[in-house]
């Protein structure tokens, strides 16, 4: 890799990047150019590598049409032709069971079962006018594979859906998910899973027709448009496609950058030499500024891997069924991995909240004691692996109950008292809270947090509330980005404070804020303040009923999650794929409490969650807990989930401490199971 990464240099060097005056401002060109290029292949990618397939009235006479039903077997339906192939009526006679009535379109006229590839299907998309007293109707796609002869021929694959209908013209989108493989037809085989799955890379024909148990009269369909959205690229391949060449630019782009820098401390060598004396603090600035290059280098190089190795060993994983133990170690890695994005982003967007002003402050009233004791116990297990003594030094004449923001002063102290304990390793860490006035309305509270560490220059005191911005020698290898300060100077000033610093190198630091808070008229805490979940169990008692969830979700990944997180702690599970199902569970089981995803097809989360409340009035049945399953975490989403009929919210990715404890403040329940055994 070397030798070919030196090849690769020397090309360039004695190629066109030498001819190129401007050489490595035309490369970084041509690498935004390229970028540009990638995302307009992202966003156009259908148009690119699409491969539609579109059937209309005028189109319809290249496929052979079949209409069918069970008037042959002496059933109650009958079949109504007409001269338009993509027009036809099914009758349906009172008393009717077990009716079947449709149309077949084959897309293999040769008869040879070769069909058509739609592994790659994104959709399916009809655009029809019915007319009948049913709600529903079903559409097949039959596949056939070759190599099983006439049999598979005779009897092809069904892969089902039934949708929603209503009167009069409309579009029905139907996705590949939506699909399953007809109960009838395996019921005729030995059942296993892989003949369970739906298959679609030889579909022979389509196949649609009256719903379940229609109702008797007659049912008028008329086909305008059927439309199969399909690329000859798989969305997944093409990502993984994408990330690997950036992946290999990335490293190129890389070393290129220090073959450039290794070359211009060459030139300014030799320069130096010939006027050494004249030009030795000039030397002494050009290596200041190529070692904080490297270093600027180096970690954007370490933030990029990270994420790139977590991402390529969760592809090689998919390639395999489940996670053996030698996957161990690659399925930490990936949650190290996620967890540092996730954390990433977090930080990006509260700063992004700050600096835009729409950080808005939810003021509630909360004991201080108890609201300080809980910070230290946070930042103790942190203090305690260190060995550094954590001090809560509060004050005398303290109120009791004060009307902040807790999130948000939490947030703030807790970041200044990590850092402290990040950056000392000998001495102590004090936290000191100090009543500066009160009055009968406000209370005028001083935090300081005081630590014994490093210190810093005084120099770099105007830099440290910058974003992105890291100074003192504790941050070159703490992998941090620089936003948490800036972030925690925002959100004080918020609440009108602003956050001071004195520091001495070698004697350590002290933060300290001043803000005025509104004391409560009386004992109004809030009642609704959820007890704190402490995790030390993760099964549910021997003997004691399995509690039972029913989990919305429509991603199969996340179903084996939920099931993988809650089964081993004896709970019994029932997953459906979309709202639609879910509300249709609800009615037909009883479940103690149900999780539900956001954004599903078929029918979402809030609409679910809807119809499940309304059904509930309705019929007198009690209320069932309901937690939604997001990563729409802003105040207008989680307002939405509330106004649904929604109890509560898990964000993904999901934490198995915060699935369990949002179940056990849904449930009210003191002996619900916790998590440290699932983990």
């Amino acid at each position: 890799m070397a030798v070919v990464g030196g090849r690769v240099l020397t090309i360039l060097e004695r190629g066109w990047l030498h001819r190129l005056g401007g050489g490595r401002q035309r490369l970084e060109l041509c690498l935004t150019m390229l970028l540009v290029l990638t995302l307009g292949v992202v966003a156009f990618q259908h148009r690119i590598f699409g491969r539609d397939i579109v059937v209309t009235p005028r189109t319809a006479e290249a496929h052979i049409h079949a209409g069918y039903s069970d008037e042959l077997d002496g059933g109650a339906s009958r079949f109504i032709a007409s001269g338009d192939p993509m027009r036809w009526a099914c009758d349906v006679k009172p008393g009717a069971k077990s009716v079947y009535c449709g149309k077949d379109m084959i897309f293999d006229p040769s008869g040879r079962a070769e069909g058509i590839d739609m592994r790659t299907l994104e959709s399916v998309t009809l655009v029809l006018d019915y007319r009948g007293p049913s709600e529903t109707l079903r559409v097949h796609l039959k596949n056939a594979d070759p190599l099983g002869g006439a049999a598979e021929l005779a009897s092809p694959k069904p892969n089902k859906v039934e949708f929603s209908v209503r009167q009069g013209r409309q579009t029905i989108v139907l996705r590949p998910s939506d699909f399953s493989v007809a109960d009838w037809w395996l019921a005729t085989r030995n059942f296993t899973p892989q003949l369970s799955r739906v298959q679609l890379n030889h579909v022979i024909s389509v196949d649609i027709a009256t719903g379940t148990d229609p109702k008797p009269g007659l049912h008028s369909i008329a086909i305008e448009k059927l439309t199969f959205r399909r690329s000859v690229v798989a969305p997944a391949a093409l990502y993984l496609a994408i990330l690997a060449l950036w992946g290999a630019l990335i490293c190129g782009y890389i070393l290129l950058r220090v073959h450039w820098s290794r070359q211009d401390a060459f030139e300014k060598a030799n320069a130096e030499a010939e006027v050494r004396s004249a030009l030795a603090g000039a030397a002494r600035a050009a290596e200041s500024a190529n070692q904080t290059k490297t270093d600027f280098l180096a970690r954007v190089s370490h933030e990029l891997r990270t994420p790139l190795n977590a991402i390529v060993g969760y592809a090689q994983l998919m390639e395999r069924d489940g996670v053996e133990d030698r996957h161990r170690r690659a399925v930490r890695t990936i949650h190290r991995s996620a967890d540092h994005v996730v954390s990433l982003i977090s930080d990006l967007l509260d700063l992004a909240k700050v600096e835009a002003g729409k950080m808005e402050l939810h003021p509630s009233t909360f004991e201080l004691a108890e609201f300080l004791e809980s910070l230290v116990a946070i930042v103790q297990l942190r203090a305690d692996e260190k060995g550094v003594p954590l001090i809560s030094d509060v004050g005398v004449g303290l109120p009791e109950l004060i009307a902040a923001d807790e999130k948000k002063l939490r947030q703030i102290l807790l970041n200044l008292l990590s850092n402290a304990v990040k950056f000392t390793d000998e001495g102590t860490v004090t936290l000191r809270v100090r009543s500066l006035e009160t009055e009968a309305a406000t209370a005028a509270l001083r935090f300081e947090v005081v630590d014994t560490g490093a210190g810093i220059e005084a120099g770099d005191l105007d830099r440290l509330f910058r974003p992105f911005e890291q100074v003192g020698e504790g941050h070159k290898h703490d992998g941090s980005t620089g936003l948490g300060l800036s972030i925690t100077q925002g959100l004080a000033g918020l609440m009108g404070a602003a956050i001071q610093v004195e520091s001495r190198i070698g004697r350590g630091s002290r933060f300290w804020f001043d803000v005025v808070f509104s004391l409560p008229d009386g004992d109004t805490r809030d009642a609704d303040i959820e007890p704190s979940f402490d995790a030390s169990n993760s099964s549910i008692e021997p003997g004691a009923r399995p509690w039972r969830v029913l989990a919305a979700e429509d991603a199969l990944a996340n179903q084996l999650i939920l099931r993988a997180m809650l089964e081993p702690a004896g709970y019994e599970i029932h997953v459906v794929g979309n709202g639609r199902e879910a509300y249709e569970a609800v009615q037909t089981g009883h479940y103690d409490v149900i999780l539900m995803d956001a954004r599903m097809p078929v029918m979402s989360g809030e609409a679910a969650a809807l119809s499940i409340r309304a059904w509930e009035a309705r019929t007198g049945r009690a209320r069932t807990p309901m937690i939604a399953l997001t990563g729409d975490v802003m105040a207008h989403h989680l307002a939405g989930y509330r106004a649904s009929g929604m109890d509560g919210h898990v964000e993904k990715p999901i934490q198995i401490q915060e699935l369990f404890a949002a179940i056990h403040n849904a449930l009210d329940s003191e002996s619900l199971a916790l998590v440290e055994q699932c983990q």
